[in-house]
């Protein structure tokens, strides 16, 4: 699956009466690579910037530190795929409710594959899983390209250590089905009510960007 084909997937999982708005996000991406000192300076960008994304501001939610920190998570995940994997065209609030509509619950030793997980397997193993002509499943290599060149094919897959996107799914994964449920259910309308109100959204990337500026 090149980036292409990512790009379908995520127009597959788009959600109803999707407005078509330009994002700022695409345009943070540069200066967060810029910013950022080094690794670890760069997942503490992220990571702040998927926390604000994920926050829910009800007062009942403020008291839910731990909630919080699952959605935040989720988020984290998602944001740091598209920094990662997806041009950065394909950086934007769209896309992240599209990941999140990806996303299953299911317990991690379930060989059930959500959509999101496939995505994660081509990462891990360098393959993707294809029917062939007899209905059963063949393994193809991926042409999914990390920006740094990283190519899973030639590793013969990436391990959580040398991906941080699939260290933060699979620390994810970890949770309760439950968990995951309330996560997913939980960024996906906090999405939902950003995409409604779009200056919502774009007061906290302002914020985030005069804050890294």
């Amino acid at each position: 699956m090149n980036s292409n084909d990512v790009t379908t997937a995520l127009e597959d999982a788009k959600p109803a009466s999707e407005p078509d708005y330009s994002d700022e996000l695409t345009r943070l991406m540069p200066l967060v690579r810029k910013r950022a000192r080094d690794e670890d300076d760069l997942h503490r960008i992220v990571g702040t910037l998927a926390a604000r994304i994920a926050a829910d501001g009800s007062p009942q939610a403020l008291t839910e530190a731990l909630r919080r920190e699952r959605l935040s998570l989720l988020a984290f995940c998602e944001l740091f795929f598209l920094f990662d994997w997806m041009p950065d065209s394909d950086a934007n609030l769209n896309s992240l409710q599209r990941l999140c509509n990806m996303a299953e619950p299911h317990d991690r030793k379930d060989p059930y594959l959500s959509r999101l997980d496939c995505l994660f397997y081509q990462i891990e193993h360098g393959s993707i899983v294809l029917p062939d002509e007899n209905g059963r499943g063949s393994h193809q290599p991926t042409n999914l390209r990390r920006k740094d060149g990283m190519n899973p094919v030639v590793t013969n897959g990436l391990d959580e250590q040398h991906d941080f996107s699939l260290k933060l799914y699979r620390t994810f994964m970890r949770l309760s089905v439950e968990q995951q449920r309330q996560a997913i259910s939980g960024l996906g309308r906090r999405l939902a009510y950003l995409r409604q109100n779009p200056d919502v959204y774009k007061e906290i990337l302002d914020d985030f960007r005069r804050k890294i500026e």
